[in-house]
């Protein structure tokens, strides 16, 4: 080992030289490179490492918060290095102007891995606190903590208004404090602005309250909740608008106006009833608002009553249904408008008006009834508005009747069918307009106008008929209106016939067929228009 003079180790002497060479940034022996400046170098082996230098702090939120006094806010400073990452175990102190506004815990802490550390404060009163971290030199940008100060309050929220309070049921009064209007109120009912009576003298000023409504409270629409604080009367809110108990009553559902009863049906009467008007009604049919019977005397206020409605009830449009209270008449209620209790009546569906009807064939007969206008009808064929035959004397009154027309009936354009009871003559209806029983005829098809047939080929004539025009047919061939030829003077009624065109025949833009029944010569008919005859195309 090496010695100065005055006998001091020598080496140890340039250990702490060096040292001091690289903590002041020099070079020693040009074995170390210089560090940048400000920094300090650790080094590992033969390799310098940067130790992480705390470069700035940042706090949030920023740059102001609002707080109201009594609330709690998390402040939360972050430490970062020189390399901009999060820097642990930095010491954070925090600082406020007016500490009379705003406590904070802790004061001091140490940031986490994340670099992060967090301070609560609690606004203490009305007023701004200017907060900042600080580590050393290092200083947050300021927080403004602006505290409001809270006017103690309570404010009713239900019942508030409109709403209809059932006595003997549990409702919930609900109202909203805020700030510190103390830790128990007193609610009470007011009517008509006037203490009705003291719900409860005190409470726990939760938000709500469950109130049973006696049974024998007084009803009424004038009804308010007031609700105050026992440490302080200056806190109190009533309800802004009335709220109702109501009286108990019935509400006739049904009928209620409009409705078309039928005698013989049975019809189900309801009506709502509120509280308690009673376990039992009475039940009563008005007549022009007169009492016409009692449908029942006596049966249980649950809703609702099946009513055979009798065979025999005077038809009319002015009955009301009435349900009271057996045990208090006043307690009461009306049919709103009038319900109807039709006369039967039949009404003729089918034929009603524009049918054709042809002879030989069968058609249904429709109609419908209401009421109880009989359980059998008779069915008549008008023409011209007078009975031309009846179809069926007596049937059953079931809505349809099959009928075969005769191949004989006359033909015409003002048949009505007419149904009526068998019991009651007056329950009757007759169909609202003609319908066709259509002569027998023919209609040409083809040719039937605008056609051009070549001399020399084969066509096909074509016709229809109705009903029973006869079995065969003429077919002859008209030019200018005059015969030119019978093509054919009997060929079957099936529709069609082939005919030649003779090559000879001379063309023309002037002809028509003409088709007629070989056994009766008032069935007949014609192309509508010219079709031509020509010798090619």
């Amino acid at each position: 080992m090496m010695k100065n003079p005055d006998g001091r180790d020598f080496s140890i002497a340039v250990g702490i030289m060096m040292i001091v060479l690289v903590l002041a940034g020099g070079a020693f022996a040009g074995s170390v490179p210089d560090a940048p400046t400000g920094s300090d170098y650790i080094t590992s082996g033969s390799t310098p490492q940067i130790s992480p230098v705390l470069k700035y702090i940042v706090v949030s939120p920023s740059p102001s918060t609002t707080l109201t006094v009594g609330q709690k806010q998390n402040i939360t400073s972050r430490a970062y290095d020189q390399d901009n990452k999060p820097m642990a175990g930095v010491d954070i102190s925090w600082t406020v102007s007016n500490s009379g506004v705003v406590n904070i815990i802790p004061v001091k802490a140490r940031t986490d891995v994340t670099g992060g550390v967090t301070s609560t404060f609690t606004a203490l009163i009305k007023g701004i606190a200017i907060v900042n971290a600080r580590n050393a030199s290092v200083v947050s940008n300021n927080i403004a903590l602006i505290v409001n100060a809270i006017v103690p309050s309570i404010k009713v929220a239900y019942p508030n208004g409109g709403e209809k309070w059932i006595r003997g049921t549990t409702q919930m009064i609900k109202w909203n404090s805020t700030g510190s209007p103390g830790t128990y109120v007193k609610i009470e009912l007011l009517k008509a602005g006037v203490l009705n009576r003291v719900i409860i003298s005190s409470t726990l000023n939760d938000g709500s309250h469950p109130w049973l409504i006696p049974v024998t409270q007084a009803w009424g629409t004038d009804y308010k909740i007031r609700i105050t604080s026992t440490t302080n009367p200056v806190y109190s809110d009533t309800s802004d608008n009335n709220f109702t108990i109501p009286a108990p009553s019935f509400s006739v559902v049904s009928p209620n106006g409009g409705e078309k009863w039928i005698r013989g049906t049975t019809q189900t009467i309801k009506w709502n009833s509120t509280e308690s008007p009673g376990s039992y009604i009475k039940i009563e049919l008005l007549k022009a608002g007169v009492l016409n019977r009692v449908i029942i005397s006596s049966t249980l206020n649950d809703g609702s009553h099946p009513w055979l409605i009798p065979a025999t009830q005077i038809p009319g449009v002015d009955y009301k249904v009435k349900i009271t209270s057996t045990i208090n008449a006043s307690n009461s209620d009306t049919s709103d408008n009038n319900f109807i209790i039709p006369a039967p009546s039949i009404t003729v569906a089918s034929p009603n008006g524009g049918e054709n009807w042809r002879r030989g064939t069968t058609q249904t007969i429709k109609w419908s009834s209401s009421g109880s206008p009989g359980s059998y009808v008779k069915i008549e064929l008008l023409k011209a508005g007078v009975l031309n035959r009846v179809i069926i004397s007596s049937t059953l009154n079931d809505g349809s009747h099959p009928w075969l027309i005769p191949a004989t009936q006359a033909w015409g354009t003002d048949y009505k069918i007419r149904i009526t009871s068998t019991t009651n003559p007056l329950y009757s209806d007759t169909s609202d307009n003609s319908f066709t029983i259509p002569v027998p005829s023919f209609s040409v098809v083809s040719p039937n106008g605008g056609e051009k047939w070549i001399r020399g080929t084969t066509q096909t004539i074509k016709w229809n008929s109705t009903e029973s025009p006869g079995s065969y047919v003429k077919i002859e061939l008209l030019k200018a209106g005059v015969l030119n030829r019978v093509i054919v003077l009997s060929t079957l009624n099936d529709g069609s016939h082939p005919w030649f065109i003779p090559s000879l025949q001379t063309p023309g833009t002037d002809y028509k067929v003409k088709i007629t029944s070989t056994s009766n010569l008032s069935y007949t008919d014609m192309s509508n228009s010219n079709f031509s005859i020509i010798s090619n195309i």
